[in-house]
């Protein structure tokens, strides 16, 4: 009785971490976030992100919410979460981080290229 309880056990937490891996797996896109600050606006609190995805550098955007910190520089896994643009001319994506503590946060893209002052 008490190897077929650890063998369920065993197979329970085997099929939570193949779950997580294959959550993890979704989030295939690598970002390098080169710089973080903190922006109010409208009568709200935001983080922008100063970010570089497949060679090109954006401006991302996101809430600031209860207990939410900014994101240190560093490498990030993340996802498009919606991408509304209707052609290859235009940008207007959100992307998705999977933080290393398994959170997830959204961020909108506000700008792109070169002419985006990253904070000194």
């Amino acid at each position: 009785m008490k190897k077929l309880v650890l063998l369920m056990v065993l197979s329970l937490s085997s099929s939570v971490l193949a779950v997580d891996q294959t959550s993890a797996s979704n989030y295939g896109i690598a970002v390098q976030v080169t710089g973080s600050k903190l922006v109010y606006a409208g009568g709200g609190a935001y983080q922008d992100l100063y970010v570089i995805v497949d060679g090109t550098k954006y401006e991302l955007r996101g809430l600031m919410g209860a207990g939410k910190s900014l994101l240190k520089p560093g490498a990030y896994r993340a996802k498009v979460s919606h991408d509304r643009h209707k052609n290859e001319f235009e940008v207007w994506l959100s992307y998705e981080f999977l933080l290393p503590d398994s959170s997830k946060r959204t961020f909108d893209v506000v700008g792109v290229g070169e002419l985006i002052a990253e904070p000194h």
